[in-house]
């Protein structure tokens, strides 16, 4: 919100959060290149297999289907190219 008010000149995070800032206000231009590369993650309680069995299951659907291609080239170009989508890693 800082930024959008213009009470900061700028601001650093995930790649994907700063092309969301961007996407959001077109005022704010993404620059330079990116400094590392940094992993989402998506976190749940092993307490809830069903939401983790659900999650699981569109995660892969995503990846299958070109979801993952078309959403990435709609929403994160500004990021650079569409990269191919992550391998599933599960952790027990």
């Amino acid at each position: 919100m800082l930024l959008e008010q213009g009470q900061v000149d700028a601001v650093s995070t995930i790649d994907v959060l700063l092309a969301a800032l961007a996407t959001q206000d077109p005022t704010t231009e993404l620059v330079g290149p990116a400094y590392s590369d940094e992993p989402a993650a998506v976190g749940m309680s092993q307490k809830s297999p069903e939401l983790v069995r659900f999650v699981n299951g569109v995660l892969e659907k995503i990846r299958a289907d070109g979801t993952w291609t078309r959403d990435y080239r709609r929403w994160l170009t500004s990021v650079g190219p569409s990269p191919a989508p992550p391998a599933a890693v599960y952790r027990d």
